[in-house]
């Protein structure tokens, strides 16, 4: 469940990123990445939700017992 709650809060993230304008990006004609707040956000968002998982007392971290 607690997978499945970081896979939601990760799509959640990306969706709220996406319609703020998070992470501009352009290839052509040349190659152009927005680097601010907005995408330091971001990646501390993106990070906090990839590490729900293994958040709480009752984590084991795939450690058997």
């Amino acid at each position: 469940m607690r997978v499945l709650a970081a896979a939601g809060t990760l799509v959640l993230v990306a969706l709220v990123s996406r319609i703020a304008g998070a992470g501009a990006f352009d290839a052509y004609p040349r190659l152009e990445l927005a680097a601010g707040l907005p995408e330091a956000v971001l990646c501390a968002g993106l990070l906090a939700a990839a590490l729900l998982p293994f958040a709480g007392r009752s984590a084991r971290l795939g450690v058997g017992g």
